[in-house]
């Protein structure tokens, strides 16, 4: 019974493993399945993760960044000015200096210098050194210089420019006249021919002065108005022609002042005579007239000279040579009646064996005469110099 009961129990327990290894046979391996597919999931997205990032850094690394523009800042130019002194008088001498600052290169510096009612008194122009720097100096004073203040330096260097003031006093002016006179003046007691004539007048202030010039038979040669200024001062000028004969000419000068009809009067000489030659020309030449650099020593020689004149005159023409060390070596001489026009002479020289070799010089007169006989220059010395071998 015993034995029996045994069997069964074995057959019992074979059945119950078999069943349960039948039973691990069967269930689905899930685990295993879940852990594949995750490996594979979190592989493709590491490796898609890996390669983005890879790309992006690899994208990153080779794309060169566009660089950051800076503003350049602007350089401004200008031009430094300074003077040695803030006030001056007559005769002094102002010096002024000055540098450019980022200037237009190689561009000179023009000053201009203006009186203070905006009269130009001088304009100068100046290079710019290797630093930029400019300097110079002028005299003060003269004819332009007529009011005391404030005189204006502008200096100017491309589109860059600068000013500076300076006081100037000490001005010699004449006297404000308000009384009913009229002073007259002329530049010269005499004149010539050609000659510049100057008329200045001193009345009331901002007068209208009429002038009148006359010479001697009455003709009217100039008849003009000046308006004085704040002091009462003006002037005109004029031109002599080249026919101005010999004799007095009349200026007349009338105005109102003050509801009052004032005038007055001066009287200048004309002398023709010595404006009636000209010498147009001096030159060394050979017998022919054609120039030369060189006389030489023991020979002849030849000096040209050509004149002008306004009409026949009586002259006197003589030429005079010197050597090297001031010694004459003779005067050639020409008496004649000149006409009007050019005229044309050649004097002859020798050339003594013991003149001074070296630059000669040669000189030309025209006199009415002989000195020694009353006679007077009709024109200015001329001169030239040759090499004498």
């Amino acid at each position: 019974m015993c034995h029996i009961h045994n069997i069964i129990m074995k057959k019992l327990l074979l059945s119950i493993m078999m069943i349960l290894v039948i039973t691990m046979i069967s269930v689905p391996t899930f685990a295993d399945d879940n852990n594949d597919g995750n490996e594979r999931d979190n592989n493709d997205g590491n490796e898609r993760d890996n390669n983005d990032g890879n790309e992006r850094d690899n994208v990153d690394s080779n794309v060169t960044p566009a660089p950051e523009l800076i503003p350049q800042p602007t350089l401004q130019g200008s031009i430094d000015v300074k003077l040695d002194k803030i006030s001056y008088t007559n005769g002094d001498v102002l010096s002024y200096s000055g540098i450019v600052i980022n200037g237009e290169p190689g561009v000179d510096v023009s000053v201009t210098l203006s009186a203070p009612n905006g009269d130009l008194i001088t304009i100068d122009q100046l290079p710019v050194g290797l630093d930029n720097t400019f300097s110079s100096s002028f005299t003060t004073g003269g004819a332009l210089w007529v009011n005391n203040g404030s005189y204006t330096i502008l200096v100017q260097s491309g589109t860059l420019q600068n000013t500076v003031e300076f006081q100037f006093t000490d001005v010699v002016t004449v006297p404000l006249i308000t009384s009913n006179i009229i002073n007259i003046f002329t530049d010269n007691s005499t004149y010539i021919s050609s000659d510049l004539v100057t008329i200045s007048v001193n009345a009331a202030n901002n007068a209208n002065v009429a002038i009148n010039v006359s010479d001697f038979t009455g003709n009217n040669i100039v008849t003009r108005t000046i308006t004085t200024d704040d002091a009462g001062n003006g002037s005109i000028q004029f031109k002599l022609s080249t026919s101005a004969k010999n004799g007095t000419y009349i200026v007349d000068a009338t105005a109102i002042v003050s509801g009052v009809d004032v005038s007055n009067s001066i009287t200048f000489l004309v002398n023709s005579t010595v404006t009636k030659i000209n010498i147009v020309s001096l030159s060394p030449v050979d017998q022919m007239g054609n120039p030369v650099s060189s006389f030489t020593i023991g020979k002849l020689s030849f000096a040209k000279v050509i004149l002008d004149s306004v009409e026949s005159t009586p002259s006197l023409v003589t030429v005079n040579l010197f050597d090297s060390q001031l010694t004459s070596l003779g005067i050639g001489s020409f008496k004649t009646v000149l006409n009007p026009g050019q005229s044309e002479m050649s004097l002859s020289f020798f050339i003594p064996n013991d003149a001074k070799l070296g630059n000669m010089n040669i000189y030309a007169n025209v006199f009415s005469d002989w000195p020694s006989q009353g006679g007077v220059p009709l024109t200015g010395e001329s001169s030239t110099s040759v090499i004498l071998q």
